[in-house]
């Protein structure tokens, strides 16, 4: 009971501090703001339900200040950093494609795309919440092997946000593709790092007794934050951007090196008998994490898209690509994942 009056409350909290983060991002102009509110948000409630008491007795046992430990670093470092990302460098690029995507429905279609991020912020809640209530007495394996993980995450994300701050910071490095360090191995290491963490708290919620079924919403965590971070807010609109200001230099690093995690380049799809991969040749079309493969098949020339995102042109825009020719695909801004299909077809 306890639990379920802990997560309405942060629901109502939720909703109204991304009003408040509405209000800011109109008012400053500095979009940027909303990420940072929605961090330092997501870090209070998750703080909060983690120390809420069990039952009728007052006592906080040692998991609930673990994990209320672990929501609050994750939340003050990653908070201050966007933070200070937003004051220095202005405007959100994300957030500045929308105002021009939505025009004169901007403030409103804002105003629920952030009660969007509130429902989402409260799956995290939860997963903080699930992993601190686990009622198995002291700690055990499962709570050392998931601050192992958070913590290398925590460490990690630190320091691909710490190499591109530096590369950026070089004048010799302007108009270039930020592929040191960490970002040798994925286009976006704080992303992979940022997923890697909540993957931490499922180790402390499970409990494979069977006795703790809360336990296991803990999953929807990781599974919401590598959809959003790969397939919706995360990565499509940055690469979208990414693509208008760096162009080629871009393209090239698309075709060297995987969104999320360069291990994942073992597990492309085979080609199919008759197909010769033509992937080496350069195409002014590319995908959100992978590029598009040019095939040649008994059905003619056609494109193989990427199971992953957005497809966007050389200018941003959204496109799919079908055997010869080009069709739109129709959707609601560029926060959506593209179909995975080849349209038109």
């Amino acid at each position: 009971m306890i639990a379920a009056l802990a997560i309405i409350v942060a629901a109502v909290a939720l909703s109204a501090i991304m009003a408040l983060a509405w209000l800011t991002a109109l008012r400053t102009g500095r979009s940027g703001l909303i990420d940072a509110i929605w961090t330092f948000a997501v870090g209070a409630c998750g703080v909060a339900g983690a120390l809420a008491p069990f039952g009728s007795t007052d006592t906080v046992y040692a998991r609930q200040w673990l994990v209320a430990g672990l929501a609050a670093i994750w939340s003050l470092r990653l908070g201050i950093h966007i933070t200070a990302r937003s004051l220095r460098n202005g405007d959100d690029p994300r957030y500045k494609q929308l105002r021009e995507e939505w025009g004169d429905n901007f403030q409103r279609r804002l105003f629920w795309f952030l009660q969007i991020q509130a429902a989402a912020a409260l799956v995290l809640v939860v997963t903080v919440m699930a992993a601190a209530r686990r009622p198995t007495p002291g700690l055990g394996l499962g709570d050392l092997l998931g601050v192992v993980i958070f913590l290398v995450a925590v460490a990690g994300e630190m320091l691909a946000d710490q190499q591109l701050s530096r590369f950026g910071a070089a004048p010799e490095n302007k108009g270039k593709v930020c592929d040191i360090g960490l970002w040798r191995f994925s286009r976006h290491p704080n992303y992979f790092f940022e997923w890697l963490g909540w993957a931490g708290y499922v180790l402390i919620a499970i409990d494979f007794s069977a006795t703790y079924w809360f336990g296991w919403l803990a999953l929807a965590g990781p599974v919401l934050m590598y959809w959003l971070l790969v397939h919706v807010s995360g990565i499509p609109p940055l690469e979208a951007h990414m693509l208008r200001s760096r162009g080629d230099l871009f393209r090239d690093y698309q075709r060297r090196v995987n969104a999320f995690c360069q291990v994942l380049h073992a597990f492309r799809r085979p080609k199919r008998s008759g197909e010769r991969d033509e992937c080496s040749s350069p195409l002014p079309y590319v995908a959100s994490n992978r590029r598009f493969c040019r095939i040649r098949s008994s059905r003619g020339i056609g494109f193989y898209l990427a199971p992953a995102g957005l497809f966007v042109d050389g200018n941003g825009r959204q496109r799919g690509i079908s055997h010869d020719r080009i069709c739109r695909i129709g959707l609601p801004g560029n926060l959506m994942a593209a179909p995975r299909r080849l349209c038109g077809k």
